[in-house]
């Protein structure tokens, strides 16, 4: 609401991925076996959720299916998000566009986008190249592999063609293609 009263001085930069590739991390963020943690709700669902196997478990979060209320699903957060995708003075910044080489990107998109978001932000001045360098850091408490297209090397074709089913209204608002296959049959 502040956007819409003016706020000159507030700087909004929405930063998302791919759907299918949150999904993905989200799945490895919380899968039983995964060693990350940051709170106790995280411990407490890992219990929950290993009464699953990975397929079950993996169609739980494409199915939006929660346990309780007030769980987090990442494909939820995408259809709220929107209000920020949408809006004109946000900024919009896709991973992939931010990850680069190390994560399936280029080192030109990457410095770029660090160029584009000082440029949004009125900064001048800044080494853009040696911002963007720094990007992709392995020592992040959430990060796992930060690969673009991730998911699919995980989930199944027809896991992939259940999310598209459900959520490709989601993957196509947010600027991402269906899968080849799906366009097709």
């Amino acid at each position: 609401m502040s956007l819409e009263e003016g706020g000159q001085s507030l700087y909004i930069i929405f930063n998302f991925r791919d759907p299918r590739d949150v999904l993905v991390s989200w799945f490895h963020w919380l899968h039983p076996k995964s060693g990350k943690s940051m709170h106790l709700h995280l411990d407490y669902m890992k219990k929950v959720y290993s009464h699953f196997t990975d397929d079950e478990l993996i169609n739980i979060f494409i199915r939006n299916d929660k346990f309780r209320e007030v769980e987090y699903n990442p494909i939820e957060h995408f259809r709220l998000s929107r209000v920020l995708y949408f809006h004109p003075r946000v900024m919009k910044v896709r991973f992939e566009d931010l990850v680069g080489p190390k994560g399936g990107g280029t080192d030109e998109k990457q410095t770029n986008t660090t160029k584009d978001i000082f440029r949004y932000l009125e900064m001048d001045g800044i080494d853009s190249h040696q911002i963007a360098r720094k990007i992709f850091s392995e020592t992040s408490v959430t990060f796992r592999k930060g690969m673009i297209g991730e998911y699919k090397k995980v989930l199944s074709t027809e896991q992939i063609r259940l999310f598209n089913k459900l959520h490709g209204d989601v993957i196509r608002q947010y600027g991402y293609e269906l899968d080849d296959f799906d366009v097709q049959g």
